[in-house]
């Protein structure tokens, strides 16, 4: 059987159920002849088998171009993606947890002289530096996800906490 007959079949097993639900069958061995006979009924009742057949079809092409919508869907969504904050503004806390933005790839995890301990992380469109942490709890190529901890940094120390979020074409918000 091919692809589309199988997926008509599905529907139409579906749409049985759902007449079954609906008439308020609860399906099991000993009432199996009713059941399919409801389902017969209810089907009869509503649609003509040319109905039937046409509503299947129509099921079967848009099952068959979920995949695609689905990943379009999943397009724009990261076209939208909101930027989160790297860290809590109102904490008092000595060390601060350092967070990922926005879910991506770690670049790089080490030392630069500029901006000491450091992690860069690419994003769909951006990619996000975080520096003069005190520690670091990834390395690179770990994937994270928007609000994973990827290190911290000391209030107290000597330098400002460094954070950029740039372009991949390389424009600093």
């Amino acid at each position: 059987m091919d692809r589309k007959k199988k997926i008509l079949v599905q529907t139409c097993i579906c749409l049985g159920i759902f007449a079954v639900l609906q008439a308020g069958i609860h399906p099991s061995a000993e009432n199996a002849d009713k059941f399919w006979k409801k389902i017969e009924k209810a089907v009869r009742k509503n649609y003509t088998l040319a109905e039937l057949l046409q509503i299947g079809q129509e099921a079967a092409e848009t099952v068959a171009s979920a995949p695609s919508k689905v990943n379009e869907a999943v397009l724009k969504a990261n076209e939208k993606v909101q930027y989160g904050k790297p860290f809590d503004e109102n904490s008092s806390e000595a060390v601060q947890p350092v967070y990922a933005v926005a879910g991506g790839k770690v670049l790089r995890a080490g030392i630069r002289n500029d901006i000491g301990m450091y992690i860069m992380i690419e994003h769909p469109e951006k990619i996000s530096t975080y520096g003069h942490l005190c520690n670091a709890a990834v390395i690179t190529g770990d994937r994270v996800k928007k609000g994973d901890l990827i290190g911290s940094y000391d209030t107290q120390g000597e330098k400002q906490f460094y954070f950029s979020l740039e372009d991949k074409t390389g424009n600093v918000e």
